[in-house]
């Protein structure tokens, strides 16, 4: 019977501990952070920076701090809109901001002078994503595009009619 017990005991604890790792996904683990300034390069503290998720429609809320700088930390990947005014300022939109899996989005937003009723919209540009805070890459794909991906040599050798090695 107390081994019975014992053993269930640890059967539990495995499958605990394995519901756990599956917690760990693909959400919260990117970032999008970036410097406000204004047209002459000044820092800008004290703006308001609005994050919103396109999809959802959720926004999320910062300040930058006396450096001009901002962080959205634990975001979830997909494609975000932000708005960054100040009272003296143009308001800036950045439309369409891809943010990928594991990634530190930077995105710098240079505010015009003029009144907050004016809005600036700030185009993003392609390889805006370029990781410059550390060394993780990340990349978001779809699971048709895994299967067919001839960047997966393991698919790329069962579509050329060789078996893949078992181990």
């Amino acid at each position: 019977m107390r081994k019975r017990s014992l053993w269930l005991l640890c059967v539990c604890c495995v499958l605990m501990s394995t519901a756990l790792l599956f917690g760990q996904g693909t959400t919260g683990s990117s970032s999008v952070t970036g410097r406000v300034t204004d047209t002459s390069g000044a820092v800008i503290g004290g703006a308001d920076v609005i994050l919103t998720d396109l999809s959802t429609n959720i926004p999320i809320t910062t300040q930058t701090n006396a450096a001009g700088l901002y962080i959205f930390n634990n975001v979830v990947a997909g494609k975000y809109g932000m708005v960054v005014s100040k009272a003296g300022f143009s308001k800036a939109e950045v439309k369409d901001q891809a943010v990928l899996v594991g990634a530190a989005t930077t995105v710098d937003v240079t505010l015009e002078v003029g009144q907050i009723s004016e809005v600036v919209e700030v185009k993003t540009v392609a390889g805006a994503e370029l990781q410059t805070l550390n060394s993780t890459m990340g990349q978001t794909t779809t699971p048709a595009a895994a299967r067919t991906s001839s960047s997966n040599p393991n698919c790329a050798r069962r579509s050329a009619g060789t078996p893949s090695p078992v181990l």
